[in-house]
């Protein structure tokens, strides 16, 4: 074999070989078995609010029926039927928790049924990437891309999380790749799978119709024919869905638009608990990016911007990709900057950077393994490249597994101190589910943060932190309403204060793990 021969191989392995395919069908199998770890884990952690939520939302709707609730959301409603107005959750699109319905409906209701949501499009946009970035520069930039997309901590923590960030990443991606085939084959119909993605997404989440404008206004607008008019067809079908959104909701609840514009105006600006600085939102934003992001990701990223920049000259295919990028970019800047609050509160706002992260990563890993054709022999090159690339996404996944864990927050319902078992929140719902009727207010002493985890599992209003009696007093000033009370027995005064003062009634101890509650009820 000549030296030649040595080279074009090298060649091949190192862009277009399919041994990168195959590492990305690798990368792939990973990120499968993280996101489903814990598929069926109970609604325990931090992560598992919106879980909670959008599956009692879907709960909600099977019993009520779909015709009597229009679809509608109503996650933080966990009251008798029929579902009152005040019941409605009515801030978002309502086609995450409607496909959370039809999948119970079909496979029945269960913590892994809902996940599965996530799942499928995580690994969707996974293979979206990969096909983009592929389709652009080659397919060992584009399995680079794909490891560094699949194995940061944003990624592993909030990939598999049933919330709208995984859809409307993948709606994105797929969008973004029909608009490539559309360029490389000129069939029109690409261009209709691009619009299917973004109407989908735009039923999703608020988020699909930053993308729209930012698509729209860093790209289609300035160019000519039929970007642009594809761009006025984004446009109208924003707009045109945004108003039958808010058409639909006002039917369902007459103070929807006053609600919803309240909390518009919440998520601007103040913070969780009172309004926060300039230096404490920079501060809070720079503690995201670099725990879920991680060092390492955040500077590679800045050197594959870099070459990406200075790459544009070599063809449209590095043109295209940096635009691809930026767009999304520019999208979750806007998302971050405009709802401070949000941005604030839930690190999550800044998930959709993953992706012109992944890709800017990605090319600065790939030029990392294009450089080792200087330093090596050639008859090295192939083994080198292959070796080195097998590293550093086993790297990759280790360092993003290891940060992931350390991320890992457990829902506490006792306090903020206390190891709690994670059979607490289902075994004590239960309880509670089966010894007070569906009408009754259940007060208690402890759940100091307010989550719905618990709620879920109770199917029954919870009036939380109520760590006094003079609390309940109020509520059981009535006799004639439907109040029942959990306390939690700790060695505080405080509880055994409330267990003393209870109206008569009948008393039940419940312990789980190493702690006792009394489930009390009138009569």
């Amino acid at each position: 074999m000549t030296q030649a021969d040595l080279e074009q191989r090298g060649q091949t392995i190192r862009e277009d070989s399919k041994v990168w395919t195959a590492l990305f069908g690798a990368v792939l199998i990973a990120l499968a078995l993280a996101l489903s770890a814990e598929i069926n884990r109970p609604w325990i952690n931090g992560v598992d609010f919106n879980g909670a939520v959008w599956s009692q939302s879907a709960h909600n709707i099977l019993r009520a029926g779909l015709i009597e609730t229009s679809g509608a959301s109503s996650g933080f409603y966990f009251g008798p039927l029929p579902i009152p107005a005040r019941g409605y959750y009515l801030h978002h699109p309502p086609l995450l928790h409607l496909v959370i319905t039809g999948l119970f409906a079909i496979l029945g209701e269960h913590e892994w049924v809902a996940r599965l949501v996530p799942l499928f499009c995580t690994l969707a946009s996974a293979v979206f990437l990969w096909l983009l970035v592929r389709s652009c520069v080659g397919a060992r930039a584009a399995t680079l891309s794909a490891a560094v997309f699949s194995f940061l901590p944003m990624q592993l923590r909030y990939g598999p999380m049933v919330n709208f960030e995984p859809c409307v990443m993948m709606l994105m991606l797929g969008m973004l790749l029909c608009l490539r085939w559309h360029q490389l084959t000129g069939e029109r119909w690409w261009k209709h799978g691009a619009l299917g993605f973004a109407i989908v997404g735009l039923w999703v989440d608020w988020a699909m119709y930053l993308f729209v404008i930012a698509l729209c206004a860093c790209w289609l607008v300035r160019a000519r024919g039929g970007d642009r008019r594809f761009a006025g067809i984004l446009f109208l079908s924003a707009l045109v869905s945004g108003v039958v959104f808010l058409a639909r909701i006002i039917f369902l609840q007459p103070d929807a638009w006053k609600h919803l514009s309240d909390t518009f105006l919440l998520r601007l600006g103040a913070g969780k608990g009172g309004v926060f600085t300039e230096l404490q939102w920079f501060t809070r934003i720079g503690e995201t990016l670099t725990t879920h992001f991680l060092a390492w990701g955040l500077v590679l990223a800045g050197i594959g911007t870099v070459i990406l920049w200075r790459s544009r000259s070599r063809g449209e295919g590095w043109q295209w990709l940096g635009r691809a990028a930026f767009s999304i970019f520019v999208m979750d800047l806007l998302f971050v900057g405009i709802f401070r609050n949000d941005s604030y509160i839930h690190h999550y706002i800044a998930f959709y950077f993953l992706a012109p992260v992944a890709i800017a990563a990605g090319l600065a890993l790939d030029r990392l393994i294009a450089g080792l054709r200087t330093v090596t022999p050639p008859r090295l090159i192939p083994g080198t490249a292959l070796g080195s690339a097998c590293f550093i996404l086993a790297a990759l996944g280790w360092s993003g597994w290891h940060h992931e864990q350390a991320l890992v927050r457990r829902f506490r319902i006792l306090d903020y101190q206390t190891n709690e078992p994670a059979a607490l929140i289902p075994e004590l719902g239960r309880a509670i589910r089966e010894n007070f009727s569906a009408d009754t207010r259940v007060l208690c002493n402890f759940l100091p943060d307010y989550g719905p985890q618990l709620g879920y599992y109770a199917q029954r209003d919870i009036l939380n932190n109520m760590c006094e009696y003079r609390f309940w007093d109020p509520h059981l000033s009535d006799p004639s309403k439907h109040v029942g009370g959990v306390v939690w027995m700790t060695s505080s005064p405080s509880s055994q204060g409330i267990l003393a003062k209870l109206p008569p009634g009948r008393k039940r101890f419940l312990t789980v793990g190493e702690f006792t509650f009394c489930l009390w009820k009138r009569g």
